[in-house]
């Protein structure tokens, strides 16, 4: 697969090039050089409009799941959860795909929705993704939907 960059700081680095294959029964791109990283925690937060307003924010560790829901399901406030064993997975995941090397923010940008992860990892180093259409690699594409999957299917216990 090859994407076009139309907004690109250096005139040698115009295409990307992706391979593509098939693990877990998805479809994502090949990663050559990843590392494992000690993911500690993993905040998602997902916006909608401009300027974004948040719906909702979700804080994945190895033993606690947090929900800060503004507009999420009809819920408001802080809510607790037992979905936190779902970490290990979106963890191995971020490794497997060298979250380090994901550029922080994409070039096009939409209206629709915003979505900011941020990783901690390595004793307190922060990773930080930006999406701006939730449709900026197969890779995150998938863990997108396999957080709010999270968000959507877990039962919320309110911790306010």
């Amino acid at each position: 697969m090859i994407r076009y960059h139309t907004d690109f700081d250096s005139p040698t680095k115009i295409f990307d090039v992706d391979t593509l294959m098939i693990k877990n029964n998805e479809l994502m791109e090949y990663y050559s050089k990843s590392k494992k990283h000690k993911i500690e925690k993993i905040i998602f937060t997902k916006n909608e409009h401009y300027p974004p307003i948040r719906i909702y924010q979700l804080i994945l560790t190895k033993d606690s799941l947090i929900l800060h829901s503004d507009r999420f399901k009809n819920l408001k406030g802080n809510f607790s959860g037992d979905g936190y064993l779902d970490f290990q997975k979106l963890a191995n995941g971020l490794n497997e795909v060298n979250f380090i090397k994901i550029n922080e923010r994409y070039p096009f940008s939409s209206d629709d929705f915003f979505v900011a992860t941020e990783i901690i990892f390595d004793n307190g180093k922060s990773k930080k993704i930006y999406d701006y259409n939730g449709k900026r690699n197969l890779w995150l594409m998938n863990f997108y939907e396999k957080v709010e999957k999270i968000a959507k299917t877990e039962k919320w216990k309110k911790i306010d």
